[in-house]
């Protein structure tokens, strides 16, 4: 049979469990891991979604530029297309260019935006210490 006085580790492991990275570390840790105040949280959560707006918004504008252009309409120009590729949109530029066939015979979009999401990507690998 188990004594428990014969072995005291035992009766610690609960105290441990939660000082050696318990739940208490996953609220104060970022999404990266990184170990800071209670704010890293919010601030990656920030940066995030900072990320999914521009590159909705990027999505967006190529698809609404297409459709002027079929309708011959005026048009976004090029260089506020790539602005906001260039600001974080670059995956939303891409599937935009995908999906919505427009752009892709140009060859600052066919080379810059995939630039652009290496950039991005090794930006974001980085900053979340990952990297």
């Amino acid at each position: 049979m188990y004594n428990q006085a014969e072995n005291k580790s035992a009766l610690h492991i609960p105290y441990q469990r939660y000082s050696q990275g318990g739940w208490r570390d996953t609220v104060t840790r970022g999404i990266g891991g990184r170990k800071g105040r209670g704010g890293e949280l919010m601030k990656d959560m920030y940066i995030l979604s900072y990320i999914l707006i521009i590159n909705f918004i990027t999505f967006l504008a190529f698809g609404e530029d297409k459709r002027r252009a079929r309708k011959q309409l005026w048009r976004i120009s090029e260089k506020t297309l790539m602005l906001l590729a260039a600001a974080g949109g670059s995956i939303g530029a891409a599937a935009g260019m995908r999906i919505f066939h427009h752009k892709t015979k140009k060859r600052l979009f066919r080379a810059g935006i995939p630039i652009f999401i290496i950039l991005h990507v090794f930006a974001v690998l980085v900053y979340f210490n990952q990297i």
